[in-house]
């Protein structure tokens, strides 16, 4: 939070881009910080409920649990025009979290002709990252 309200405070435009587990704690910073974060962009993100997790993840890290527990709470705080502010890059398949649990009412979705947590993400941060670059333009 320091980042962004440092980098808003320089004149600077503040999104957000994040993957998988890290997408609910890019939408918690979003909450608190939407009259300053400009948009948010999340790849493959992991937005389903804490009991769908695998307990093993939460082993090595627990904090995201206490994300994910948090997570229904941030979501229902955000309008209908934040979640305008909101891509969610989605592959065709993905074995790792549920497309199902990639979605987030208002927000857009682009979804990648690709199969896989990881390819998904790697595919949108290259290839495919002009659409994301379009997305955070266009809600100047």
């Amino acid at each position: 939070m320091a980042q962004i309200d440092r980098r808003v405070g320089e004149g600077r435009t503040v999104s957000l881009v994040a993957s998988s587990a890290g997408a609910s704690l890019a939408l918690h910073a979003f909450a608190k910080r939407k009259s300053t974060i400009h948009a948010v962009v999340l790849l493959a993100p992991a937005l389903g409920k804490a009991d769908s997790v695998a307990p093993g993840i939460f082993a090595i890290n627990p904090t995201f649990k206490i994300s994910m527990e948090q997570l229904p709470a941030t979501l229902n705080a955000l309008t209908a025009y934040d979640c305008a502010k909101i891509l969610s890059v989605k592959p065709r398949s993905d074995r790792v979290v549920p497309l199902s649990d990639m979605d987030i009412k208002g927000a857009a979705y682009l979804q990648l002709p690709t199969r896989g947590h990881l390819w998904t993400i790697v595919a949108a941060l290259t290839i495919y990252s002009p659409g994301l670059v379009r997305f955070i333009k266009s809600k100047v």
